[in-house]
């Protein structure tokens, strides 16, 4: 006779009455908890459905490639705005202070020299003074829910404020290609970077070898640029079919009249045949 609370025998087939054919009995199902496997730190897990994985624990997620036009995508290749894009308002406009922003004025008092801006980048408001209006855009009338753009810095208290604010003006680089214009360096690395101009809105791509540098500005291991810089600038095709700048000098250049009498170096910008 078997005990009770005996362990059952492993084999499938148990013998019944003599004569009789063979019960076949089903295994246990094996529960839950021994089912599922030990999660390790740093494996993939299935989605909330059962998909696959979207991202490893600390693992970071790697850049997008640069796209051919030189547009800046957002670290999950998303332009900003487009579905599946970065993720909504950020708390702090510090963290876009790498990127050039797009929004509304929300108020401007010219008398006080204050103004706000909103976007649907950012909770909240952010303040601008009127010194911080790009230097072009200085005597232009700002209305409130008018379209502009501005980049985000900190002030002297650490506080996030807009600076190189400039109404839209619903042109781009490539409409102003073959045209020189004034504007700024927004951001330059070791040998390219990007300008804004108030002729033009978003970014245009400027790389070191188009600068025309003085002697007395190459500076060895240093950038020839800096943010905030102001540059003057031919807009032009480069021979990868880009609009970048080109011809790009650091310095105002002085009027052709203060020049007779001398003669000059330089290059030539445009040419034409008979």
């Amino acid at each position: 006779m078997e005990m009770a609370g005996a362990e059952a025998a492993p084999a499938q087939d148990v013998p019944s009455e003599a004569g009789a054919p063979p019960v076949e009995v089903a295994p246990a199902a094996a529960s839950p908890a021994a089912a599922a496997p030990t999660p390790v730190l740093g494996s993939p897990g299935p989605g909330p459905g059962g998909e696959a994985p979207t991202s490893l624990v600390g693992t970071p997620m790697p850049m997008p490639p640069m796209p051919a036009n030189g547009e800046a995508m957002s670290p999950i290749g998303k332009k900003k705005g487009e579905e599946g894009g970065p993720p909504g308002p950020v708390a702090n406009p510090l963290a876009l202070r790498h990127e050039r922003l797009q929004g509304t004025i929300s108020k401007y008092v010219p008398t006080s020299g204050w103004g706000f801006v909103r976007s649907h980048l950012f909770e909240g408001e952010l303040g601008f003074k009127s010194e911080n209006i790009m230097s072009e855009c200085q005597n232009y009338e700002f209305r409130e829910n008018e379209a502009v753009e501005f980049d985000v810095q900190s002030d002297e208290r650490g506080r996030p404020h807009a600076v190189a604010l400039k109404p839209m003006v619903g042109r781009k680089p490539s409409d102003c290609i073959g045209q020189r214009h004034r504007g700024y360096v927004r951001r330059f690395a070791d040998r390219w970077g990007f300008l804004n101009a108030a002729a033009f809105d978003g970014d245009l791509f400027v790389h070191r070898d188009n600068l025309l540098l003085a002697p007395e500005q190459m500076q060895d291991g240093q950038p020839p640029l800096r943010a905030g810089q102001a540059v003057e600038f031919d807009v032009a095709v480069d021979d990868r079919g880009r609009t970048v700048a080109k011809q790009i000098t650091t310095s105002a250049l002085p009027r052709p009249c203060d020049w007779v009498g001398r003669r000059l170096h330089g290059y030539i910008r445009s040419f034409q045949g008979a």
